[in-house]
């Protein structure tokens, strides 16, 4: 298993620990929570990138993105990741287990 500190699942966790030798005494209960993208807009100075998208991801669930070249796969993961703010704005809201983040 590759862990990279991103979004492992309980499960996944569960095992790893397994793996390493570290016990748990508590119930193993999966999170009910899902990642939510709600409105999300993208400008850069020289257009409109991205356009009021929405969708959501449930626990346990994988995401994948896919389209042809120039379809917006890039435009979507630079604004989900704000990495248009020096260029441009993003507006929108991501909620992560219900939370907003900021």
């Amino acid at each position: 298993m590759n862990y990279n500190g991103g979004g492992a699942s309980i499960l996944e966790t569960y095992h790893m620990l397994e793996l390493i030798g570290v016990s748990h005494s508590g119930p193993i209960v999966p999170a009910n929570k899902a990642t939510c993208w709600s409105k999300l807009t993208g400008s850069v100075t020289n257009g409109l990138i991205l356009k009021d998208v929405s969708f959501e991801v449930h626990s346990g669930e994988v995401m994948a993105i896919l389209g042809s070249k120039g379809s917006g796969k890039r435009a979507l993961i630079d604004v989900i990741g704000h990495r248009v703010s020096g260029q441009g704005t993003t507006k929108g809201q991501i909620l992560l287990n219900d939370v907003p983040l900021t």
